[in-house]
């Protein structure tokens, strides 16, 4: 997250996605929820 801060755009997102049941693991980091049952699982972080 340092690097990710420290080199990308400000007000930039940042979207990954993880298996089911791992969302809570990305939430300590500051990512949140992106619900969408069509594409699965997904979260996003805004620096």
């Amino acid at each position: 997250m340092a690097y990710l801060r420290e080199n990308v755009q400000e007000y930039s997102y940042i979207t990954l996605m993880c298996a089911r049941g791992m969302e809570s693991f990305y939430e300590k980091f500051g990512f949140f929820r992106r619900p969408t049952g069509e594409y699965g699982c997904g979260m996003m972080v805004e620096l």
